[in-house]
């Protein structure tokens, strides 16, 4: 897989990704926010925050899917550049790969960069082959 070195962008989609998981943070023992996406489709950038229900995890939404769904919500049709965060707190975080679920959706609107660590991002076809259509 070809990796290709971060930019400046892509590292102010990460901070957009933590920021939204600190500034909306759920106090409840049922339902945990830990992971935090941001998207950029065009040059607008798209936030969603997952929504971890502890009491039936099928009922749970994955950032990446909110994101979605916020770029849908607004006639965008696109993903260029996309990344999933989880954090602890403030400065226990880390970059992490979309679930298989997300990739499908993700693969609907284009083949975008996934930011897929700290320091890498790759096309998302690398990461999901075959996609079905």
């Amino acid at each position: 897989m070809k990796l290709l070195k971060l930019t400046e962008e892509d590292k102010k989609l990460i901070d957009a990704a933590r920021n939204i998981i600190t500034q909306n943070k759920i106090q409840n023992n049922k339902i945990s926010c830990t992971v935090g996406a941001a998207l950029i489709s065009g040059n607008k950038t798209y936030k969603g925050i997952n929504l971890q229900i502890e009491t039936s995890a099928p009922t749970s939404i994955c950032a990446e899917m909110a994101a979605i769904a916020q770029m849908v919500s607004s006639g965008a049709k696109m993903i260029r550049i996309i990344v999933a965060v989880r954090a602890n707190s403030k400065t226990r975080w880390d970059v992490f790969q979309p679930c298989g679920a997300c990739r499908h959706i993700i693969s609907q609107f284009g083949n975008p960069w996934v930011i897929i660590s700290r320091t890498g991002k790759a096309r998302l076809s690398e990461l999901y082959p075959m996609p079905v259509k």
